[in-house]
């Protein structure tokens, strides 16, 4: 029966691991947000003054970083509990 728990397929969750693609996820929505929200401060920044100081773009860059790491980090939890629940039964919900 296709979709059965007995099923042989291995489902993509399973090959890469759900842990492992939640945490991705959540790095790479974090670098997007964070990479976005740099240059808006710096382009905001270039609007109302009509320059950018070269500190200020060293500031977005550690800001960026900092963002996407704990973005991250923050993605660790749901994929914790996650990984804590039966495959079976969340495969069954589907």
């Amino acid at each position: 029966m296709l979709g059965s728990v007995h099923d042989t397929k291995v489902s993509p969750c399973v090959q890469f691991g759900c842990r492992d693609l939640l945490v991705t996820e959540g790095a790479l929505i974090g670098i997007a947000g964070a990479v976005l929200g740099a240059a808006l401060g710096l382009a905001a920044t270039a609007k109302f003054t009509g320059q950018v100081p070269v500190a200020l773009c060293g500031v977005a860059v550690v800001a960026a970083l900092a963002g996407a790491a704990i973005t991250a980090v923050s993605a660790l939890l749901p994929a914790r509990a996650l990984r804590r629940l039966p495959a079976a039964h969340l495969l069954a919900e589907d």
